[in-house]
């Protein structure tokens, strides 16, 4: 019937449109996704670069601790 050819004309276009926006929706979602990786990647290098700036500071921080401490202990055993 004269419905049935001009749908089946229609149906090749209209699926074919949805699949090439899929496919423009996939590919961008890739991009986004190497961008998101990309971007996981660098804060992660800035983040164990500051972790171990973090425990240096600390390190170098108990190492005076510990010598102002055994300071003030001999001092003090000097004084009694």
């Amino acid at each position: 019937t004269l419905l049935e050819a001009a749908l089946d004309d229609l149906r090749p276009g209209v699926f074919q449109g949805a699949i090439e926006e899929h496919r423009k929706k996939a590919m961008d979602y890739q991009a986004k996704l190497a961008e998101l990786q990309d971007a996981t990647k660098q804060r992660d290098a800035v983040r164990d670069e500051f972790d171990a700036l973090r425990k240096q500071r600390l390190d170098q921080f108990m190492a005076g601790f510990n010598t102002i401490a055994l300071k003030l202990k001999e001092t003090y055993q000097m004084i009694t």
